[in-house]
């Protein structure tokens, strides 16, 4: 399994499947150009195609040698095996997810301030995803709920984890974080939503892998 030191990219899912072939092949052409590693998010569509979605997914990534997470269904990680899951601040508690998938999957945790960073880190997260950093149409958030670059210069600074920027985090946007040497992004839109993904994905993986000291 990869180190979670070393992925930089960390790409997530559109939320929802208008048609599978097209779905899939904008998967395949991230992992192709880059991407460390992919979270299957679907906030639309029964658990029926999720999973079926999922075990082509799971395939393709362990083609790749990229890491498979779950966003928020430890259920789905069981049956799927996927890497690990990804739980929100009012998902399943941490320690339950532990106690169901066990010592060696990987459990991520979403944290929008410092303070549940550390708890997060605390109670045994193997990574975090901290944001959003941007405005965003993936959540509706204010503009007043995201992070800013004194906190995630905090992070670095107290925390022996991983953590990802997330939300609304786009190839035009990293030169603040580059800047003071964060170079591990979680990206959706600005992925998948690109008229050119393989392009667009192999540039944020190569300027990422650039800042790399």
């Amino acid at each position: 399994m990869k180190d979670l030191f070393d992925c930089l990219l960390y790409a997530i899912t559109p939320p929802r499947i208008e048609d599978e072939n097209s779905f899939l092949q904008k998967i395949s052409d991230s992992m192709a150009a880059g991407i460390d590693i992919l979270q299957l998010r679907l906030k639309e569509g029964t658990d029926h195609q999720k999973l079926a979605v999922g075990q082509k997914l799971k395939i393709l990534c362990k083609q790749k040698k990229i890491l498979f997470i779950i966003n928020d269904r430890v259920d789905l990680c069981q049956i799927l095996d996927a890497d690990g899951v990804h739980l929100g601040q009012e998902d399943i508690p941490l320690w339950e997810a532990r106690k169901l998938l066990g010592p060696e999957k990987i459990i991520g945790i979403s944290t929008h301030s410092v303070t549940q960073a550390l708890a997060a880190e605390k109670e045994g997260a193997d990574y975090l995803g901290f944001g959003p950093c941007f405005f965003t149409k993936t959540k509706k958030i204010s503009l007043s709920s995201c992070v800013k670059i004194e906190e995630i210069e905090q992070l670095q600074k107290k925390l022996n984890i991983p953590f990802f920027l997330i939300g609304g985090v786009t190839l035009e946007k990293l030169a603040p974080f580059l800047s003071i040497g964060v170079n591990q992004v979680a990206i959706s839109a600005g992925i998948y939503q690109s008229s050119q993904i393989t392009e667009t994905t192999k540039t944020i993986h190569q300027t990422l892998h650039l800042a790399v000291k």
